[in-house]
């Protein structure tokens, strides 16, 4: 198992990043593109869901997730 302090730094699940200033772990996929429903059945299979934003904060993190890679989950 990893060290506690790796929980305490990401407690996301493996592969997922930690965001302080939203308190949510996202994903990022640099797979394939999919359909709406096909990215929704890929997040649900995570136990994640498609992003979406509650704050100006949490609008540009995810802006900026999207310009580096196809796809982005939030958990």
């Amino acid at each position: 198992l990893p060290p506690l302090t790796a929980y305490i730094l990401n407690p996301c699940p493996e592969d997922f990043i930690f965001y302080p200033l939203t308190g949510k772990c996202y994903f990022h996929s640099y797979g394939d593109r999919r359909t709406f429903p096909g990215a929704l059945a890929t997040c649900r299979a995570l136990g994640a869901n498609l992003p979406s934003y509650h704050s100006r904060v949490e609008q540009q993190y995810i802006k900026s997730l999207c310009e580096a890679s196809n796809h982005v989950v939030n958990r």
